[in-house]
């Protein structure tokens, strides 16, 4: 990988809370050309990994670059608008869905998107049309999930942190957020931590994560390897 195709690096990254070391020495590049899963069981560390990207944490020690500028140099209000996240469990602060995927041009002078825009990322999310005007209040957890990766793909990230995309999505839903995502064009870079198989089959390049250490990075892992290391996690 040249240094023009990197997207990402960490070098010797660790993250500490709670009297433990949540991600410990981790260094990776993240290639601007390929989707990623970051694969592993709860607390292993994916999610605190995930939001690094979006500088939600700051590292205890380490370095982060972006496209070959330290993180800590940037403004991160412009960073985390480019790299855009969306976390396992979404919150929700307007009324009506909406309001809601507009939420980030409420505090600009940012033109705001047509309707057609709107309509164009819930579909994307996987959110039918007759959901625009619902209160927020009454949507299941799948369905606030889609509207906040909605509410996030209205801004045209160069970036996509999705925190395990599927959770509480059925099979249908999962598999055609999915789909639609990685059919975008122009498409956004997608990182996203998961458990299920069939969602981290989009992936170009999967990282395994078990206790905060970067097991192994790859592009081919056998279904059945993938499996018994997913096994292994829910049985430890």
């Amino acid at each position: 990988m040249n240094n023009a195709s990197i997207l990402f690096k960490l070098i010797d990254v660790t993250v500490k809370g709670n009297g433990r070391d949540i991600l410990r020495n981790i260094s990776i590049d993240i290639d601007a050309s390929k989707a990623y899963a970051f694969v592993g069981s709860s607390g292993a560390g994916k999610t605190t990994l995930l939001s690094l990207f979006n500088a939600l944490i700051i590292p205890s020690s380490g370095e982060i670059l972006y496209k070959g500028n330290s993180l800590l140099s940037l403004d991160l209000r412009d960073h985390r608008r480019e790299v855009s996240l969306v976390q396992q469990e979404p919150v929700l602060l307007e009324n009506k869905v909406y309001n809601e995927i507009l939420l980030p041009f409420k505090y600009n002078n940012r033109e705001k998107p047509r309707i057609d825009e709107i309509i164009e990322v819930m579909n994307t999310a996987s959110l039918g049309e007759d959901m625009l005007y619902k209160e927020c209040s009454t949507l299941s957890g799948g369905e606030k999930k889609r509207v906040a990766i909605a509410r996030s793909l209205i801004v045209k990230p160069s970036v996509l942190l999705l925190d395990e995309p599927s959770s509480g999505l059925d099979m249908v839903h999962s598999a055609n957020l999915f789909s639609n995502l990685f059919a975008l064009n122009p498409k956004p870079i997608i990182l996203f931590t998961s458990h299920r198989i069939d969602d981290i089959k989009y992936a170009q390049i999967i990282v395994l994560i078990k206790d905060g250490c970067l097991i192994k990075t790859t592009e081919t892992l056998q279904e059945d390897e993938l499996r018994e290391f997913l096994k292994e996690e829910d049985e430890n």
